[in-house]
């Protein structure tokens, strides 16, 4: 793999409209975007599995989950970061417009 020497930085703005408009996921890391890699089948069927567990297990309560087309936002440091994780919780939830979630309580990366 090649590191790119000096990338332009993309501020959050562009990050998230250019995230809605892409076939493909980015993960955006302080300015920088990278491209996520596709999963196995494997992969997919443990995610699935874990989303489902937690959807059943949580139904009729305030918590949701939420897939991996659901992005994390990470603001420490004064660095901005979204991640795709593959399954999460969210009690305190933002906007249903909104493309990602900024207080997970529980987070599942497979």
């Amino acid at each position: 793999m090649n590191a790119i020497k000096n990338p332009e930085l993309l501020s959050v703005e562009e990050y998230l409209i250019g995230e809605a408009n892409s076939p493909v996921k980015h993960e955006y890391l302080g300015g920088v975007v990278y491209v996520m890699a596709g999963g196995s089948n494997r992969h997919n069927d443990i995610s699935g599995n874990a989303f489902a567990s937690l959807f059943f297990q949580l139904k009729g309560k305030s918590c949701r989950p939420s897939n991996s087309d659901t992005k994390v936002r990470i603001d420490n440091r004064g660095v901005t970061r979204f991640y795709y994780p593959d399954a999460l919780v969210s009690c305190d939830r933002n906007d249903d417009e909104d493309s990602y979630q900024e207080k997970p309580v529980v987070i599942v990366e497979v």
